[in-house]
């Protein structure tokens, strides 16, 4: 069509660009900043009770603790977390390990803040027989 371009542009439809942009979060780990609202911050954490000494993370099992369910209108839901997204670190501290007694105080420690670094996978679909020896903590 008669556009000059250099070695590093692109031209790229206008479809094509919209289909790139789309947020397609799974298995990319993202970092929330929770507020506690006057019920907490909106979520059930389920995961293992036990120590993951001998847990290796996986792209589709990358952490012992999960969120089992979150609160309609919630400042978890308006942070776009979803059910079943693993927990990597809470305020900075890497849980992909941790049993699910040592998450849960940290949350509670945490204050009015609570900052999440968590990741979506295919897996939201795995059925509780696969994940053993789970406890709730309602935040």
């Amino acid at each position: 069509n008669g556009e000059m371009t250099n070695d590093d542009t692109i031209v790229i439809s206008r479809d094509a660009l919209s289909a790139l942009m789309i947020n397609n979060d799974t298995y990319t780990p993202r970092t929330v900043v929770l507020q506690r609202g006057r019920k907490g911050f909106g979520f059930v954490l389920q995961g293992s009770r036990v120590a993951g000494k001998l847990f290796q993370p996986t792209r589709s099992f990358p952490a012992l603790q999960f969120l089992d369910s979150i609160e309609k209108g919630s400042n978890a839901e308006k942070a776009g977390l979803k059910k079943n997204d693993y927990i990597l670190e809470i305020n900075g501290i890497n849980v992909a390990c941790m049993p699910h007694e040592e998450c849960a105080n940290l949350i509670k420690r945490a204050g009015n803040t609570l900052a999440l670094k968590i990741v979506t996978t295919n897996m939201s679909t795995l059925t509780n027989n696969h994940r053993d020896s789970q406890s709730h903590y309602t935040t």
